[in-house]
């Protein structure tokens, strides 16, 4: 792969270099705006074929098929996780969407990474359920061997771009893929996760939850934005787990941790209503130095008038 810098690439730049694919046909494979498979115009499900059959071995493409178009009482919360193991669009999508978030990563870099930095030698990151995980990549640019990165996913593919381009600048860079969706990564003694957009996947979401603030340092911090609304039905990639628990899931991170920035969601007869906006949390009992710098610079983060933070390019709270 190609060193480049990745704030003045383009998102199908890496994804291209590392699948030996043609830029075009990445960007026909990724429609312009959201939508329904069903309603993809033609150009836009030829590309999104031709790399199914690539990437994706038959039985694979079976299950991905079967979750999109059956009832969502009939898969199981298994069958749902697994059929992200061969998900080459867990790297495409997520790269294009991880490029419109590059501010909330700048944000997390220079609030939380930097803070770390100059607290700990070697801080530890973890990107839980990270998709192309632009964040690391960013992190292993402009920090080097000075912190650990470590890339997290049920998805091969998805595990394997992460790590390769990190380590054009950090060779200890590593990943893990979820063999077992069912129970908590073995990780230990880390400083930072990064779980956005995953709690709501996980078939097992009380026990993972638990077991990921468990692998958090004395020190260590979690970013998330895990929604409310627990009465709600599960989307066709959600787990009946995940909304089932989102109360009391919620309600065990508020328990173990410290929120520093954020809200969570507000209750409404007994349940939380659905809120998804990021919080940063630090564990009980965290140093007061680095508690401090942390709040400080999420403060300075989000002082400046929303305007003024745009035009700065700099993360705004629901962008």
């Amino acid at each position: 792969m190609e060193r480049r810098d990745v704030r003045k690439s383009r998102w199908f730049e890496d994804v291209a270099d590392y699948f030996d694919l043609d830029s075009s046909l990445l960007q026909r494979a990724v429609p312009a705006a959201r939508m329904e498979e069903e309603d993809q115009p033609r150009d836009v499900r030829e590309a999104r074929e031709l790399l199914k059959r690539r990437f994706m071995r038959p039985e694979s493409i079976t299950l991905l098929e079967r979750v999109r178009t059956s009832p969502v009482a009939q898969v199981s919360d298994l069958e749902r996780s697994a059929s992200w193991k061969e998900y080459i669009f867990l790297c495409i999508n997520a790269e294009q969407n991880a490029f419109d978030r590059m501010s909330f990563y700048e944000g997390i870099l220079r609030c939380i990474v930097r803070p770390l930095v100059d607290y700990k030698p070697l801080p530890v990151v973890v990107d839980y359920g990270c998709g192309s995980s632009l964040v690391t990549r960013m992190i292993a640019q402009d920090y080097g061997e000075r912190v650990m990165t470590i890339s997290v996913d049920v998805a091969k593919y998805a595990v394997e771009f992460s790590v390769a381009r990190n380590r054009l600048y950090n060779p200890q860079a590593r990943g893990i893929v979820l063999e077992d969706v069912l129970a908590p990564v073995d990780l230990r003694d880390v400083d930072l996760i990064l779980a956005y957009s995953v709690f709501e996947h996980l078939p097992n979401s009380t026990r993972q939850i638990q077991g990921l603030i468990d692998a958090l340092s004395p020190d260590g911090l979690l970013v998330e934005n895990y929604a409310g609304h627990s009465r709600a039905a599960p989307h066709k990639s959600d787990t009946w787990d995940a909304y089932r628990h989102r109360d009391v899931n919620l309600d065990s991170i508020r328990d173990q941790m410290v929120l520093l920035h954020g809200t969570l969601p507000r209750r409404r007869e007994g349940a939380y209503e659905a809120d998804n906006r990021e919080r940063y949390w630090i564990r009980m009992g965290a140093a007061a130095a680095l508690r401090e710098a942390v709040r400080s610079e999420l403060r300075r983060e989000f002082s400046l008038p929303r305007r003024l933070l745009r035009k700065a390019g700099r993360f705004v709270p629901g962008r």
